[in-house]
C-alpha cells in the first residue's frame, strides 16, 4: 500500500515536471512568434509611414507653388477682383488645414496625459512635425493677404477729348478704369487685412488667455512631473506662437510693396479654373494623407503596447527558464 502511494506521488511529481517543461516550451514558442510578428509591423509601419511622407512633401509643394505664384500677380482693370478673391479663396482654405492641424495637435496632447501606454516618443514627433506646418500655413495666409494692394494716390478723372468751335469750347472728362481698378483693389485689400487681424486679435488673445492657465497650473505644487513635463512643454510652445502671431499682425497690418504683374481677365479666369482643379486633387489627397495618419497613430501604439508586452515575457523567461539563451534576437527599440 505504501509502495503504492510512492509510486503515485512519483508520477505526480513526473507529470507536474513535464507540465512545467511544456509551459516553457510554450512561453519560448510564444516570444519567438512576438518577435516575428514585431518584425512584421515594423516594416509595415515603416512602408506607411513612407507613403505618408511622399504625400505630404507632394501636398506641400503644390500648395507652396500656388501660394507663391497667386502672390506674384494682381488684378489689372479687366480683372477687376478675380485675383484678389481667389487669393482671399486660397488663404480661407489654408485656415481651414489650420484648424484641422490644431485639432489634431489637442487630441494628441489629451493621449499623453489620459493613456499611460500611448507612444510618448511618437506622439512628440506628430506634435512638433504639426506646430511646424501650422507655422507654414500662417505665414503662406500672411504672404498671400501682403500682396493684395492696398490705395494708390490717383486723379479720379480723365480728359475724354475737347470740343468746342466759334470761339468757345470745353474739356470733357471721365472716371478713369485706372482709378475705378484702385478703388476696387482698396476695398478688397482693407477687406482681408482687416479679417486677418481679427483673425490674429483673436488668437492672440487665445494664446493669452492659454498662457496664463498654463502657469497658474505650473504653480501648482501638487503636480505631477510627468504633467508638469507637458505643460512646460506647452508654455514654450505658446510663447512662441504668440511672438509670430504678433509679428504677423505687424505684417498684415503694415503696407507692403504691391505684385508687379498685373493678370489680364483671361488669366484670372484660368487661373481661378486651374486652382479649383488643384483644389479637387488636394482635398483628395489630403484625406488619404489624413487616413494613412490616422493608421500610423494606431499602428504605432499596437506596436508600442506589443514591446511592453514582448520585454515583460522575456524578462520573466530569463528569470525563471534555465535554458532560456534569449532566442538569438536583439533589443527592440521604440
Amino acid at each position: 500500500m505504501i509502495l503504492r502511494i510512492l509510486l503515485g506521488v512519483a508520477a505526480l511529481a513526473g507529470l507536474a515536471l513535464a507540465e512545467e517543461k511544456v509551459d516553457l516550451e510554450a512561453r519560448r514558442q510564444l516570444v519567438e512568434t512576438m518577435r516575428d510578428q514585431l518584425a512584421s509591423r515594423e516594416a509595415r509601419l515603416e512602408q506607411v509611414t513612407g507613403d505618408l511622407r511622399e504625400q505630404g512633401e507632394s501636398i506641400d509643394e503644390r500648395i507652396g507653388r500656388i501660394v507663391d505664384s497667386l502672390a506674384e500677380i494682381k488684378d489689372s482693370e479687366s480683372s477687376k477682383t478675380r485675383i484678389s478673391r481667389l487669393k482671399q479663396e486660397v488663404a480661407e482654405g489654408l485656415m481651414k488645414q489650420i484648424s484641422f492641424y490644431q485639432s489634431e495637435r489637442r487630441k494628441l496632447v489629451e493621449r499623453v496625459k489620459k493613456d499611460a501606454g500611448a507612444s510618448i516618443d511618437g506622439i512628440a514627433g506628430d506634435v512638433a512635425r504639426i506646430d511646424a506646418m501650422v507655422e507654414k500655413r500662417a505665414d503662406q495666409i500672411v504672404k498671400l493677404v501682403d500682396s493684395i494692394p492696398g490705395a494708390k494716390d490717383i486723379g479720379k478723372y480723365e480728359s475724354d477729348g475737347y470740343y468746342g468751335g466759334w470761339g468757345w469750347g470745353w474739356e470733357n472728362s471721365r472716371i478713369s478704369e485706372e482709378w475705378r481698378q484702385n478703388r476696387r483693389d482698396k476695398v478688397q485689400s482693407e477687406k482681408s487685412r482687416r479679417e486677418a487681424r481679427k483673425a490674429l486679435e483673436g488668437a492672440i488673445e487665445d494664446l493669452e488667455r492659454r498662457r496664463a492657465s498654463i502657469r497658474s497650473k505650473l504653480s501648482n505644487e501638487s503636480l505631477s512631473s510627468a504633467e508638469r513635463e507637458i505643460q512646460a512643454y506647452e508654455l514654450e510652445h505658446v510663447e512662441g506662437l504668440l511672438a509670430a502671431r504678433r509679428r504677423q499682425l505687424v505684417e498684415v497690418t503694415t503696407p507692403s510693396p504691391e505684385p508687379g504683374q498685373a493678370a489680364s481677365k483671361d488669366e484670372a479666369d484660368e487661373m481661378t479654373r486651374l486652382f479649383e482643379e488643384a483644389r479637387r486633387n488636394l482635398s483628395a489627397d489630403f484625406a488619404d494623407a489624413v487616413r494613412l495618419y490616422h493608421q500610423i497613430v494606431t499602428e504605432r501604439d499596437h506596436l508600442h503596447r506589443l514591446r511592453e508586452s514582448l520585454a515583460a515575457r522575456e524578462a520573466w523567461l530569463e528569470a525563471n527558464d534555465p535554458d532560456w539563451q534569449g532566442g538569438g534576437h536583439g533589443d527592440h527599440g521604440e
